[in-house]
C-alpha cells in the first residue's frame, strides 16, 4: 500500500508543480521534497478532518485517512 500511495502522491505532486509556478508563488525555486514538507501541515489537517467525518458517518472506513498519514 505505501509504495502505491507514494507513487500516486508523486504523480499528483508532479502534475501540480507543472501547472503551478512555485517561483511565482514563493519567489524562489524549491525541490520536490521541500514542497512535500510545506504540504505536510495541510495533509495532517485534512486527514484529521476526513477521520472525523468517516468516524461520524462511516465508522468502518475511519482508518483510511490515517493510512495517508502513516504512508506519507
Amino acid at each position: 500500500m505505501s509504495e502505491w500511495y507514494q507513487a500516486v502522491f508523486d504523480v499528483i505532486l508532479e502534475s501540480y508543480l507543472e501547472s503551478l509556478s512555485i517561483e511565482k508563488v514563493l519567489g524562489e525555486s524549491l525541490e520536490k521534497d521541500e514542497v512535500k514538507n510545506l504540504l505536510l501541515p495541510w495533509l495532517i489537517e485534512r486527514s484529521c478532518y476526513e477521520f472525523a467525518y468517516e468516524a461520524k458517518y462511516r465508522p468502518e472506513n475511519r482508518f483510511i485517512p490515517l493510512l495517508g498519514l502513516v504512508t506519507f
